[in-house]
C-alpha cells in the first residue's frame, strides 16, 4: 500500500508567518480548549485553510508590488532627473497598478472566506450563510445580533467590538476595491503609480507612489496586511471561543508587528480579566513621560 502525505497549506511567506501566526495556533486551540467532535474538527480546518490561502494569494500581491518598485526605483538612479531630459517620457507603472488591484481584491476575498468560518464552529442554526463580508462588515455584525444565540452573547459582544475597532482599514481598504475592481467613483487615477527621478529642493530625489501625502503606496499595503493578520486571528478565536471546554476564556496579548507569536493566550476565566488589568497598567506605564 502506497504511503501518502498530504499537505494542506504552503506558507509563501518568509519564516512561515502565516502558519506561525494563524495556522497552527488556531489549529492547537481547536483541538485543545473546544468541545469539537472529529467532523467538526475537520471541518473547521478545512475552512480555515481556504482563509490562509486567501492570506497567502494577498501576500504574494504585497511582495510583488515590493519588487516591482525596487526594478523601478533602481532603474531610476541610472538616469538623470525628468526635468533635465530633452524628451520628458512619463511611463506610469501598470505593473504596480495591478499587483494594488490584486492585493484588494485578495484582501476582500480573504474577508469573504472567513465571513463563512463562523458556519464551521457554531454551525448553520447559529449563523447565516454569508455570500460576501457584506457592507463593510455591516453584515457580520447583523448575523451577530440576530442569529447567534443568547448563550454566546458575550462573545459576540467581544467580535463586534472587534469589528468596529477594525473598521477604519476595513472600509479604506473595501472602498479602495470598488474603486479599482468595480470603477467605483471614477476608479483609481493610474497617475498615481509613477517612479520617476526628479529634483525636489535642489536635490535629485527618486519619487515612488503614494497613497497619502505621508504614506506611500507600499506602506499602506504593508500595514494593511499586518491589520489584516491582525483581523483575522481576533475574529477567528472570537468565534472558537464560543465552543470552549467550561471554564475558560483568552487574551489577545499584541505583539511587535511582523512578530512570529501568536498572541491567543487561553486561560482559566478567572485568570483573563486580572492578565487584562495587568497589561492596561503596563502599557500605561510605559506611554508615561519619563
Amino acid at each position: 500500500m502506497p504511503f501518502q502525505i498530504k499537505t494542506l497549506f504552503n506558507d509563501p511567506t518568509p519564516d512561515g508567518f502565516i502558519y506561525a501566526r494563524y495556522v497552527l495556533p488556531m489549529l492547537k486551540i481547536a483541538q485543545d480548549h473546544t468541545d469539537f467532535n472529529e467532523a467538526e474538527l475537520n471541518e473547521f480546518v478545512r475552512l480555515m485553510m481556504l482563509v490562509a490561502k486567501k492570506m497567502a494569494a494577498t501576500w504574494r500581491h504585497l511582495e510583488k508590488y515590493g519588487q516591482v518598485e525596487d526594478a523601478l526605483v533602481e532603474a531610476e538612479r541610472k538616469t538623470p532627473p525628468l526635468e533635465k531630459l530633452d524628451i520628458q517620457h512619463i511611463i506610469y507603472s501598470q505593473d504596480l497598478f495591478l499587483e494594488v488591484d490584486e492585493f484588494l481584491v485578495q484582501l476582500k476575498s480573504t474577508l469573504d472566506y472567513l465571513a463563512k468560518l463562523p458556519l464551521a464552529i457554531i454551525g448553520k442554526n447559529s449563523w447565516p450563510y454569508l455570500r460576501t463580508f457584506g457592507g463593510k462588515g455591516q453584515a457580520i455584525i447583523k448575523a451577530l445580533k440576530n442569529n447567534v444565540p443568547k448563550k454566546w452573547s458575550s462573545q459576540a459582544m467581544t467580535i463586534e467590538e472587534t469589528v468596529a475597532r477594525h473598521s477604519p482599514w476595513l472600509e479604506l481598504a473595501i472602498a479602495s476595491r470598488d474603486r479599482s475592481n468595480h470603477f467605483k467613483d471614477g476608479g483609481v487615477d493610474a497617475e498615481v503609480f509613477l517612479v520617476a527621478k526628479m529634483t525636489i529642493s535642489g536635490e535629485e530625489t527618486i519619487v515612488v507612489p503614494l497613497w497619502f501625502d505621508n504614506l506611500t503606496v507600499r506602506e499602506y499595503l504593508r500595514d494593511t496586511w499586518h491589520a489584516l493578520m491582525a483581523f483575522v486571528e481576533q475574529f477567528t478565536v472570537g468565534f472558537l471561543a464560543m465552543r470552549f471546554k467550561d471554564g475558560l476564556g483568552f487574551v489577545y496579548l499584541p505583539k511587535p508587528v511582523g512578530s512570529l507569536i501568536a498572541p491567543i493566550v487561553v486561560l482559566p476565566d478567572n485568570a483573563v480579566k486580572p492578565v487584562i488589568q495587568f497589561m492596561s497598567a503596563l502599557q500605561k506605564n510605559t506611554e508615561r513621560p519619563n
